[in-house]
């Protein structure tokens, strides 16, 4: 399905985003209708984010010329705008809800291919030129609903992944979360980064918790140290500590000079067991 129009309407449980209403048009002026919960709105994102670097290349290279495809391509896209009707924000058909999605990435579109809750699937390609449209579109509706915390979490999640978080008081046996992501995910962030938590405790500086992130920054950087922090902040091992002490110092460094390389949990945990006995070793 080609994006020809595009509509989004949230939709509330209490104060808060539940789902988003997505209502598509394409060239042969047929609508289609699907949900998405918040965890796939930010996969969502993800793969938009993804493109507009690609975006801003192409405006460097070609100039005004790719500049007025972007502008044509938006006003082809406002123009066509479909009607969302109450009733589907008020009784959306849960048979629609998109259960899963992934990317495939072309030279200058990427294919959402959803598989909804009815079992069907759902191609839609969208043009790089049209991202932005797309952003703002679902950008627009939150904001219609005044709901700024659901605002910032989504914002705060769309520039790393998660990969592990573990307990560091330990070291003779690891305890570990792991968290689980779509290798088309892992695939869009290139820096696998080791990240060490140091916390004022009545022994002194203790280094207790430990994360393994990916993302596309450096470790010496101001956007890794506000990743860092909103993991602090968002990580439930993490939060748990800080309910006891202060944190006072974080350490980070690359885990692997190949960026394209998946690494496995076992490199993962080690280096980060080694990255800790060396910060250690330097408070001490």
């Amino acid at each position: 399905m080609i994006l020809k129009g595009l509509n989004t309407a949230p939709i509330k449980q209490g104060d808060h985003l539940f789902l988003m209403t997505f209502k598509v048009n394409n060239p042969e002026n047929k609508n289609c209708i699907f949900y998405m919960q918040l965890t796939t709105l930010v996969d969502l994102l993800i793969i938009l984010r993804s493109r507009i670097t690609k975006v801003g290349k192409n405006l460097a290279e070609q100039g005004n010329i790719y500049k007025e495809k972007i502008k044509a391509d938006i006003e082809i896209l406002t123009k066509n705008i479909p009607e969302i009707s109450q009733s589907e924000v008020m009784q959306p058909n849960p048979m629609n809800l998109v259960t899963s999605l992934a990317p495939k990435f072309g030279d200058e579109k990427t294919s959402l291919i959803l598989a909804l809750q009815n079992e069907k699937i759902i191609t839609l390609d969208i043009d790089d030129t049209q991202v932005e449209f797309c952003i703002i579109a679902i950008q627009k509706a939150i904001e219609t609903i005044n709901d700024n915390e659901t605002m910032n979490i989504i914002g705060s999640l769309l520039d790393f992944l998660l990969l592990f978080s573990v307990d560091l008081t330990n070291l003779d046996y690891l305890n570990y979360k792991e968290i689980s992501h779509e290798l088309w995910k892992q695939n869009l962030f290139s820096e696998y980064l080791a990240v060490i938590y140091c916390f004022e405790t009545e022994r002194g500086k203790e280094t207790l918790c430990g994360t393994i992130i990916k993302a596309n920054t450096q470790p010496d950087t101001q956007e890794m140290q506000s990743i860092i922090h909103r993991v602090a902040s968002l990580t439930p091992m993490l939060k748990s500590f800080q309910g006891k002490y202060t944190l006072c110092q974080t350490f980070c460094q690359k885990i692997t000079p190949d960026s394209n390389q998946i690494l496995t949990k076992e490199v993962c945990l080690a280096q980060l067991h080694a990255f800790c006995l060396k910060m250690q070793t330097r408070l001490n």
